[in-house]
């Protein structure tokens, strides 16, 4: 090297950052710096001199511009030269900087993410009284996240968040679900379904993922090709010919029959380990009722029936996770039903008991005038997944051909749910004079878990009681 070269440096000290959760929320809520020093300074402390107050906020909010480049790109944080902190200092950036506001994500969902939703944010923000930052930033983390994992569908939805974005898990996976919903663009705008939050959208989505979802890769965006195929190629028999939809009814009028005059406590053969999955023959046992439906609380299936995925489970917040552990570890347990119109039936598994109801001469009868159409709505849902246009309206369809016939007919949830458990036990291809099908035991097992995915969609939403 020549002597007279000068090679020269910049140098950059600095303490590792610290920060002020007051002063971050204010900035990611699109708070100004003038009005966070205002806040500030009406609740301060006394003893705090206010030009304190004033550097802090003021250096708080020069550093978090600086930091936004690298939180849109959280994975090079660790390793950033300029900006030195300790591990939990990042992970409360990190997951501030992810975190939405669900209201904001409800007006997103089934949109797509384009710079023209961006510049129409101005109406949504002043729709839900955000500050329009805020609303930008999520709504850019939700793009960016969506095309990293959109350009990459053959890997887990999950592990690519969390590796590319270091989330934590949970938050990972509700935006595992967020992206479902974003990806397949299902339609939230219909009035029927409005009541559906945020909230109520993910816990639908898992239901969805976990039934219908790709059974050999786990948190895959994309449903499970064979099942869309085998309920699709169902709809020509079940749906066309009239004698095999009566043959259905029949078997399930049948089973009721007999559930009137089994005894009060019946063994279950094929016993299921989880709790309040769905019933017996499907190996997913059916959902346990309390004393009436506006008590009732669903536990939705912790199991994927067709796949092997490591459980996930659907259980409502309300549930809390004591009556889980008690449920566990009281083997087998009594779950009564009292209702004037039907007599409870207890059926027993191994890991615990299913309650199951018969239906009054009255209801089974409506029920029978209307099983072909209820019939029907199944076969136009299921063949709607094989239609992305069509499967758009998912929670609707399910809303309106599956719901509101069977509230008609004043059935409890627990009688819906004891209906479901019959559709899918009684069903073979052989009982109902169908011979020509093809993959006999794949379809009989796709097409009970399609029926499981409907089941815990309408024990979810009935069990919110907000429909009319």
């Amino acid at each position: 090297m020549d002597k007279s070269t000068k090679i020269l440096f910049d140098v950059f000290i600095t303490d590792p950052i610290s920060v002020n959760k007051v002063i971050y929320r204010s900035w990611l809520d699109g708070i100004s710096e003038k009005e966070t020093i205002n806040l500030r300074e009406e609740s301060k402390n006394p003893n705090i001199p206010k030009h304190l107050i004033l550097e802090e906020t003021e250096d708080q909010y020069r550093i978090f511009s600086l930091l936004q480049k690298a939180l849109e790109h959280p994975k090079t944080l660790s390793s950033h030269s300029m900006f030195q902190m300790d591990p939990s200092s990042r992970k409360l950036l990190i997951e501030g900087f992810y975190d939405f506001d669900e209201d904001l994500l409800r007006e997103l969902i089934g949109r797509k993410l384009t710079s023209g939703q961006r510049r129409d944010l101005d109406d949504t923000s002043e729709k839900l009284k955000l500050r329009l930052s805020s609303c930008e930033r999520q709504f850019d983390n939700l793009k960016r996240i969506s095309r990293v994992v959109y350009a990459d569908l053959k890997t887990s939805a999950l592990e690519i968040i969390m590796n590319e974005f270091s989330l934590p898990r949970e938050l990972s996976k509700k935006y595992v679900r967020l992206l479902f919903l974003c990806f397949h663009r299902i339609d939230l705008s219909k009035k029927k379904i409005q009541f559906l939050t945020t909230f109520d959208l993910i816990r639908l989505s898992e239901i969805v993922m976990n039934q219908w979802g790709d059974p050999i890769r786990t948190y895959a965006l994309e449903l499970d090709l064979k099942l869309k195929e085998d309920v699709r190629d169902l709809k020509t028999y079940l749906g066309s010919q009239k004698e095999i939809s009566e043959k259905y009814w029949k078997l399930i009028k049948n089973r009721y029959q007999i559930a009137s005059t089994s005894p009060r406590i019946t063994p279950v053969t094929n016993s299921s380990s989880s709790i309040g999955g769905a019933p017996s023959l499907s190996n997913t046992p059916s959902l346990s009722s309390m004393n009436n439906s506006s008590n009732f609380v669903p536990i939705l299936s912790t199991t994927t029936p067709n796949s092997s995925n490591t459980p996930t489970s659907t259980i409502p917040q309300s549930y809390s996770s004591s009556n889980i552990s008690a449920m566990n570890q009281q083997q087998p347990q009594t779950i009564f039903q009292t209702n004037q119109s039907s007599t409870p039936i207890i059926t027993s598994t191994s890991s615990g008991i299913i309650s199951t109801s018969t239906l009054s001469p009255e209801k089974l009868k409506n029920l029978e005038g209307k099983f072909k159409s209820i019939l029907k709505g199944f076969l136009v849902i299921g063949s709607n997944l094989s239609d992305s246009k069509e499967f758009r309206n998912l929670f609707e369809d399910i809303v309106e051909k599956v719901i509101e016939p069977l509230k008609r007919i004043d059935l409890a949830i627990y009688e819906v749910d004891t209906f479901f458990v019959f559709l899918r036990e009684v069903f073979s291809p052989e009982h109902l004079g169908i011979t020509s099908l093809r993959h006999r035991d794949r379809v009989v097992h796709n097409w009970k878990s399609f029926l499981e995915g409907i089941r815990c969609v309408v024990i979810y939403i009935l069990s919110l009681n907000k429909l009319p």
